[in-house]
């Protein structure tokens, strides 16, 4: 459709050259009617990605198959590279559970270390409940710290809420893409 529209621009322009201005009208609408076809496709993608998340937490019996198909969807939902989910330990003296996908083994469960439990980042999303959003190229020290703690370029934190308040977070990193990153 491109190439016919600029045949036509082409065959109006030469035939009377006062029709330049509103050629150039109509294909300045078509560029911005394009851009907005892209977005509203791109929002619509996400929100059916998002859909799709609500489905799984809603229809799996299994924790470990619930906890596999969650970071898988999270991780498609958010074009990232890297997902992690980390819950509050129940005692005081116990670390955060980490669940993060393993190719091998489905869903890996381990510790984060003290490093990374208490790190101000991670200690602000849990703590007071403020989503954090770690563009790549972080000049701030504590969010260059966290992402290079955990071996990321860019990241989202945001955290899970229970019945009884904030129950951990979700951790999604390296955003595909050359140029993207995740902004607010």
């Amino acid at each position: 459709i491109t190439t016919t529209v600029a045949l036509v621009a082409v065959h109006a322009v030469d035939g009377n050259p006062a029709a330049v201005v509103p050629v150039a009208v109509c294909l300045a609408l078509l560029t911005a009617g394009y851009r907005t076809y892209g977005a509203l496709a791109e929002r619509h993608l996400t929100l059916e990605r998002i859909h799709r998340v609500s489905r799984v937490l809603s229809g799996t019996p299994e924790i470990d198959e619930l906890l596999t198909r969650l970071l898988h969807q999270t991780r498609d939902a958010l074009l990232a590279e890297y997902v992690e989910l980390a819950f509050i330990a129940a005692a005081a003296d116990e670390a955060p559970l980490r669940v993060t996908l393993d190719p091998a083994e489905g869903v890996r469960r381990s510790r984060l270390t003290p490093e990374l439990a208490d790190h101000p980042v991670w200690l602000h999303t849990v703590v007071d409940g403020v989503p954090a959003v770690l563009p790549r190229g972080a000049r701030d020290g504590q969010d260059r710290s966290f992402l290079d703690a955990r071996g990321l370029h860019d990241a989202v934190l945001v955290p899970l809420h229970g019945d009884l308040g904030i129950v951990g977070a979700v951790l999604a990193g390296n955003r595909m893409g050359e140029v993207r990153s995740f902004d607010e």
